[in-house]
């Protein structure tokens, strides 16, 4: 499933990009997207072939590591951008969940903007986070589209 291409009404589109370093800057972070990107692909990778060894204190240890990386992260990103960048599916899909029950919840802003990425990495180029975000906000009411101009960029709103 990939998001309907609605037309974002402009009233309800604040954005017209997605700078993920700019909205750092402005924001008081020191780390580029650039950092963010190297150290998560370096721990997920590890992550990932460690698998079979989910019990392990490591194993458990590399998972809090990557949590804490992804939430430093996203501090410096604006209230109404969530990034799900190089975090391994299950993490992602949870991350995921929280924001949406958020905004359900009253929590965040009617409009949302949430970089899942395009799916370059996933199998088959098949956008495994982007999917399981639209599925979720359709069923609880949500309307979903690509941002314009970037289709790693998934702009959420109620209908």
């Amino acid at each position: 499933t990939s998001p309907v291409r609605y037309s974002v009404p402009a009233r309800t589109a604040k954005r017209t990009s997605f700078d993920l370093d700019e909205m750092i800057r402005k924001n008081g972070g020191r780390q580029t997207f650039a950092e963010y990107s190297n150290v998560m692909m370096k721990l997920c990778k590890k992550y990932l072939a460690m698998k079979s060894l989910q019990a392990s204190e490591e194993y458990l240890l590399l998972e809090v590591e990557i949590h804490e990386k992804h939430k430093e992260f996203n501090r410096y990103l604006d209230t109404d951008c969530l990034d799900v960048h190089y975090l391994p599916r299950t993490m992602a899909e949870e991350k995921l969940r929280q924001w949406i029950n958020q905004i359900h919840n009253g929590r965040l802003l009617n409009v949302t903007y949430i970089c899942t990425g395009k799916g370059n990495r996933s199998s088959n180029g098949v956008p495994v986070l982007k999917n399981m975000l639209v599925e979720r906000a359709r069923s609880i009411g949500y309307k979903c589209s690509d941002m314009v101009n970037n289709a790693g960029v998934v702009v959420l709103w109620r209908k």
